[in-house]
């Protein structure tokens, strides 16, 4: 009677294991996207109008690509920038360069080019790498946009970030803006004896095998940080990918897995940003990446830059444009996105 109920006992669970990896597979069908699915979007935003140049998706080994007529693979992808120098960060503080990580204070690497007299002083002597990742150095008002480094020009960036009115207490208010990227590169070449870029050429980018790649430099010869990339989709997707997988790529170990969690996270909220009606609402920044609430992450840059990572779906989806309005572009990825 004992074994005839265990017989039972096994068959019951036997199927209940079976029904649980047919409800899986189902649910992995329903989440694969198809041919169609991508082809619909891409008519979409042609029917729309949408100025692309490339859409590149990856998704469980399966890549779908569309360069549009007069478009291009290679593109400055703008602030997206700003989530390839944080991976640079994260492998520099996994060999020794910040020994405290994210917590190091900055102010030993920039005394040098504070005045005393500098009204920020006091909040520069707070100031730690995780301010500069997750753009909490302070400021309230943006600057260093396209429009202003024009008038910039022949002016010192550094002088510029350091006596740029902080009000408030680092680390207390965000403000999407490009300084805090721009003095992360520079501490960055300081720190390490190189700058980002060619950190990225020897210690990132030979793995995913990626070799064609150009940053912009400030007048003073460090990496703008905050822009300035040129990169193919193809090479992008890549970086999407490390991302994906925590810091592998072709089971390759790159970074630190832990760095990839904790820059992929909610490290701070920004509800002054965030609007449940778009696809991918900006609900909180981690370290130079946006953090949607549902688990999505992902960079954007002007002019319809995005590496967009949908972990449940193992998806990394790459555009590439020059549409000034950007919402339209995730509007025609809708489906394939959520």
């Amino acid at each position: 009677m004992l074994k005839r109920n265990k017989r039972k006992t096994l068959k019951q669970n036997n199927k209940s294991k079976n029904n649980e990896l047919y409800i899986n597979n189902k649910k992995r069908l329903k989440m694969a996207i198809t041919s169609n699915d991508f082809q619909s979007a891409i008519k979409q935003m042609e029917a729309e109008g949408l100025q692309m140049d490339t859409v590149l998706i990856n998704q469980d080994g399966k890549q779908f690509c569309h360069v549009f007529p007069n478009g291009t693979q290679r593109k400055n992808i703008r602030s997206i920038s700003k989530s390839i120098q944080a991976i640079c960060v994260g492998k520099a503080i996994e060999e020794g360069f910040f020994p405290l990580g994210v917590d190091e204070p900055v102010f030993k690497y920039i005394s040098n080019r504070v005045k005393d007299d500098n009204v920020n002083i006091d909040y520069l002597r707070e100031l730690t790498i995780r301010h500069l990742l997750t753009l909490t150095l302070g400021h309230e008002v943006r600057s260093m946009n396209s429009d202003q480094m024009k008038e910039l020009q022949g002016k010192d960036l550094i002088d510029f970030v350091l006596n740029y009115p902080i009000l408030h207490k680092p680390g207390t208010f965000f403000l999407y803006t490009n300084p805090p990227a721009y003095l992360m590169s520079y501490i960055f070449q300081t720190v390490t004896g190189k700058k980002v870029l060619d950190y990225a050429k020897e210690k990132i980018f030979p793995v995913l095998g990626i070799e064609n790649v150009t940053w912009k430099e400030s007048e003073q010869g460090y990496n703008m940080g905050c822009t300035g990339i040129e990169i193919s989709a193809q090479d992008l997707v890549k970086i999407g990918e490390l991302l994906l997988n925590k810091g592998e790529y072709n089971g390759k170990k790159i970074v630190n897995e832990n760095w990839i969690t904790e820059m992929t996270k909610a490290q701070v909220l920004t509800p002054t940003m965030f609007d449940e009606k778009r696809v991918l609402p900006k609900y909180a920044y981690g370290y130079y990446t946006w953090v949607c609430e549902n688990g999505n992450y992902y960079g954007d840059g002007t002019d319809g830059q995005y590496l967009l990572i949908v972990p449940k779906k193992n998806m990394v989806i790459v555009t590439m444009g020059f549409q000034s309005n950007m919402k339209p572009i995730t509007e025609c990825l809708r489906s394939i996105i959520l």
